[in-house]
């Protein structure tokens, strides 16, 4: 997984309408190159648009997740 590769911790999950929801924290190098991976997704999926919204920083995360 492309967050766990890169050393980000948070959250994903497949949200009803199709999408994917992702939320991530990580030191800005790290969130830099998470970014550019985000913009190909795994093998099987097809990446149309990614969409950021910046949220401050929770610490809530050990790790990263995927929420079923």
């Amino acid at each position: 997984m492309a967050a766990r590769r890169a050393g980000i911790v948070g959250t994903v999950r497949n949200m009803p309408d199709g999408t994917v929801e992702a939320i991530a924290e990580g030191p800005a190098e790290l969130m830099a190159e998470f970014r550019k991976q985000l913009r190909f997704g795994p093998s099987h999926a097809e990446v149309t648009a990614v969409d950021e919204i910046e949220i401050p920083v929770s610490g809530r995360y050990k790790a990263f997740d995927v929420e079923y």
